[in-house]
């Protein structure tokens, strides 16, 4: 029987002795399979494909049986090895001390622990004060890579525009071009602003996890309706707490009493409602007891969450209508508006990382 020891399996005969328990998921990200050992449920890793962060499952094993052991041998050439894994952080329990070689030994697993000379940041752990290390969050080299997809494709865009509407005043043959060249524009802008509301959603995930810069997401390739179902949901959980507001103003044009009690509730609930529908990745999240129970029980720091959401927000607002009074160009403007965004996001995943023991919500 596998696990069994028995001498006379001979499938422990084969691999020179009885194989553990082998925990088998996948990446949430990519899709990658793993398998490792029963001890390391609950670590915490990297995933070699995506470098998203892992989570390895708990679960109880169950008794061996002849059904399992065929299993086994059927799809032991499919996940993944134990060893492709890196450890974030690794339980004290299961660290190897150093011998007297000065030699750091491996984990029992075979899970590589992170040496202190790696780029990758401790998960949780701050180099600057946290209100200067926040304004630092899209610097890493994934983020501005990111940065630099999201603001050079729609300037190419422009430029070709541009350069073709010049042409077609000239040489009458490019109209055809031209117009083709419009509705490739068009759907190109849909499909980077799908791309930038999923990445600010991958940034509240990877702070959630305890990550302090941008997360690499060049690797993870979303098709198009999971693009449009996240910018959906963000959209939805918009309608709910601003809708209100906005379309008494658009009836009554007025800013009295009514329309502030309005905008005190998007303030208030849009942090909360925002951060449950990323997380839990539904729009069931905008449960009103869930949230309101969530907001009782982290009273005093979601208080100051909502002041830096507050913060940022008016920051957005001033930003373009100085510009737009000024005339500055688009492009200055984006970039700073695109900045103030993900840090936004990034405050909004670092609460849930800090206080997701008082939420509860079991994500």
């Amino acid at each position: 029987m596998l696990g069994t020891g028995g001498s006379d399996c001979a499938t422990c005969k084969r691999i020179g002795g009885p194989r553990p328990f082998m925990i088998k998921f996948r990446c949430e990200n990519c899709g990658r399979r793993f398998a490792v050992p029963e001890a390391d449920a609950g670590k915490k890793g990297k995933c070699p494909r995506c470098k998203g962060l892992l989570v390895v499952p708990k679960v109880q094993a169950p008794s061996p049986t002849k059904s399992q052991r065929s299993s086994w041998d059927g799809e032991a050439g499919v996940a993944e090895p134990a060893k492709e894994l890196t450890l974030l952080a690794i339980p004290k329990k299961d660290r190897t001390q150093d011998d007297t070689s000065g030699r750091k030994s491996e984990s029992p697993s075979g899970l590589e622990a992170e040496g202190p000379g790696e780029q990758t940041e401790e998960a949780g752990k701050r180099r600057f004060p946290w209100f200067i290390d926040i304004w630092l969050y899209p610097t890493s080299k994934a983020g501005l890579i990111t940065f630099g997809v999201i603001i050079l494709i729609p300037l190419a865009i422009g430029i070709v525009q541009r350069t073709l509407n010049e042409l077609v005043g000239r040489f009458l043959p490019f109209l055809i071009v031209a117009i083709g060249f419009v509705f490739f524009s068009f759907f190109a802008g849909v499909v980077i602003g799908l791309y930038l509301y999923w990445y600010l959603c991958e940034c509240v995930r990877a702070s959630a996890a305890g990550q302090v810069r941008a997360p690499e997401t060049l690797a993870i390739t979303p098709g198009l309706g999971d693009l449009l179902l996240q910018t959906l949901k963000i959209v939805g959980c918009l309608v709910v707490f601003w809708g209100p507001a906005g379309l008494y103003f658009f009836y009554t044009h007025r800013t009295d009493g009514i329309f502030r009690a309005l905008v005190v509730y998007g303030v208030l609930f849009f942090p909360m409602g925002l951060l449950a529908v990323i997380m839990f990745d539904s729009l069931c999240a905008l449960n009103p007891l869930l949230l309101i129970g969530s907001i009782l029980r982290t009273l005093l720091p979601y208080g100051a969450l909502v002041t830096l959401f507050s913060s940022v927000g008016l920051m957005l607002y001033k930003v373009s209508s100085a510009a737009k009074q000024a005339g500055v160009p688009d492009l200055p403007v984006y970039l700073v508006l695109l900045y103030l965004m993900v840090v936004a996001v990034h405050l909004l995943g670092r609460f849930y990382w800090r206080y997701q023991h008082k939420l509860d919500w079991g994500v």
